[in-house]
């Protein structure tokens, strides 16, 4: 996989975490469903927070499923992990607080994998466009 696909996928990645936990944390107040319902009915753009979340779905209901880690450093997976897993363990308060110092924490994940894509994945990218170019004008 390309570097600037993956720090990009990377990016969006905690984007769409972000998004998860703004939503779930709203459902929670006005909606009032369950966390399977939240979850299950959460659309991602993540491939791999797809997979994660299907799986953690799938624990909630008695099932044993493994958290795929896919891109993740081993830092960022054991934190998603327990972020993910512990969802569903807390009254609705707790669950709100829960959620809330995740993004917190994921703040630094998040602006981490922002910094990192806009020094090496834009120009990664530039830098791929120039040399199929290059090819390009060569083979004519």
């Amino acid at each position: 996989m390309a570097a600037g696909l993956l720090l990009r996928k990377r990016k969006e990645y905690f984007e769409e975490l972000d998004n998860l936990l703004v939503r779930f944390s709203s459902n929670l107040v006005y909606a009032m469903e369950t966390v399977p319902t939240v979850l299950g009915n959460y659309k991602s753009k993540s491939a791999l927070l797809g997979r994660q979340i299907a799986a953690v779905v799938g624990n909630i209901r008695g099932e044993d499923n493994k958290l795929p880690s896919g891109f993740l450093s081993r830092a960022e997976y054991a934190f998603v992990s327990d972020l993910l897993s512990s969802l569903g363990t807390y009254n609705a308060v707790g669950e709100r607080g829960a959620a809330e110092a995740g993004r917190l924490r994921l703040g630094d994940f998040k602006t981490a994998a922002q910094t990192r894509y806009n020094g090496l994945g834009k120009s990664s990218a530039k830098l791929g466009f120039l040399f199929g170019l290059l090819l390009a004008i060569l083979c004519l």
